[in-house]
């Protein structure tokens, strides 16, 4: 009888041991979002947009931004002015667009916690005007003269003359045709002691000016070859970086690959756990209820034990005379 009742006991202690497993940690609390980024103070004095994406990437390392302008829009366009305190990022993207209405942004599905913004800013015909309203610079023409002078056989002061108001006159030309666009017209004046050419107006007024300007003096054989060589070596630069940025982009596809996986496994293992941790709590509720029907067995045998009735469901016998 009292093998039997350790052999029971023995019985209840394996099927009442819990299955050992760590503890699972509180979950964190949810980080806010790049847009959530609350940015103590702001201040953009004349920034270009770039400049700007770059300092919210910064504060805020799951923004991203992709900028694409139309045919027209100078890459210096647009030129940001803001003033703020306690602001998000979120509130500083909505101010941009309510200033800008020439720029749409649109979100763009991303995996993971990132927040990947495509801006496009539209063409207005006014842009390069407002990006920069008067530069001056002032161009050499000594060159061109007297390359024009060489083809005409002439060297004096008449034929100099002359070629420079043919320059002048090709440059104003050009200019009409910018300031029809963009209703800005440039401001040319020839001081011809020192044969140079004052230009003030806007940077794509500027670019017509030295396409002209280029157009009359072609480099020479050794210049050519020098801008080829440039261009060549910019070629492999181009190439260099656009397999960089194919080597990026693939190993951040790989890397959201392994984020997602590892996130499904994670769920997972939670999902198991919780299985397991179920079953273990079924088995100690069946090892208690098997012990409290061992321990009442345990007591009625004492009973009969005390009783004078050892053996289970026989009737006491009767006292002799």
């Amino acid at each position: 009888m009292k093998a039997f009742r350790l052999l029971m006991v023995f019985a209840v202690l394996l099927l009442a041991a819990p299955v050992a497993r760590a503890a699972e940690p509180e979950a964190p609390k949810a980080a806010p979002g790049p847009m959530e980024k609350v940015i103590p103070e702001v201040q953009f004095d004349n920034i270009a947009l770039g400049d700007v994406i770059q300092y919210l990437q910064d504060v805020a390392p799951g923004f991203k931004a992709v900028v694409v302008r139309e045919s027209g829009v100078p890459e210096e366009y647009p030129r940001i002015k803001m003033k703020l305190k306690n602001v998000t990022v979120a509130q500083i993207w909505q101010l941009l667009q309510l200033s800008y209405p020439d720029m749409q942004l649109q979100q763009v599905e991303a995996p993971g916690p990132d927040i990947v913004w495509h801006v496009r800013i539209q063409a207005t015909g006014n842009q390069a005007a407002i990006v920069d309203p008067s530069a001056v610079k002032v161009y050499r023409l000594t060159a061109i003269i007297e390359r024009l002078t060489a083809k005409s056989g002439k060297n004096d002061a008449e034929t100099e003359k002359r070629s420079l108001n043919q320059i002048l006159s090709l440059a104003k030309a050009a200019l009409a045709q910018t300031a029809s666009r963009n209703n800005v017209g440039a401001v040319l004046q020839v001081h011809e002691e020192t044969g140079t050419l004052i230009f003030k107006g806007n940077s794509e007024e500027r670019a017509a000016l030295e396409s002209v300007l280029e157009a009359l003096n072609p480099p020479t054989a050794a210049e050519s070859a020098t801008v080829l060589e440039v261009r060549r070596q910019l070629a492999v630069a181009e190439r260099t970086r656009d397999k960089a940025m194919d080597s990026a982009k693939a190993e951040i596809e790989q890397a959201y690959d392994k984020v997602n996986r590892l996130q499904q496994e994670l769920i997972e293992m939670r999902d198991m756990t919780r299985k397991q941790q179920a079953m273990t709590n079924q088995q100690a509720l069946e090892a208690e209820k098997l012990k409290i029907r061992l321990e009442e067995r345990d007591r009625d045998a004492q009973l009969r034990l005390r009783a004078g009735h050892p053996g289970s469901g026989e009737s006491p016998s009767e006292p002799k005379k």
